[in-house]
């Protein structure tokens, strides 16, 4: 994200990775899922939002 100024904003907290949970960060350099895991795991968590509606 960037602010009205073009500086770089960062987060105050890591994300969680969707599969693992640990840092996203760390997943994402490594490249340590692939990206048809993180596709079935985001329609995961999709159907399930849905479902409640």
């Amino acid at each position: 994200m960037i602010d009205v100024n073009f500086k770089k904003l960062s987060r105050k907290s890591f994300r969680k990775c969707l599969i693992c949970e640990r840092q996203a960060q760390e997943c994402g350099r490594s490249r340590k899922h692939s990206v048809e895991e993180l596709q079935n795991k985001v329609e995961e968590i999709l159907k399930k939002s849905l479902a409640i509606f």
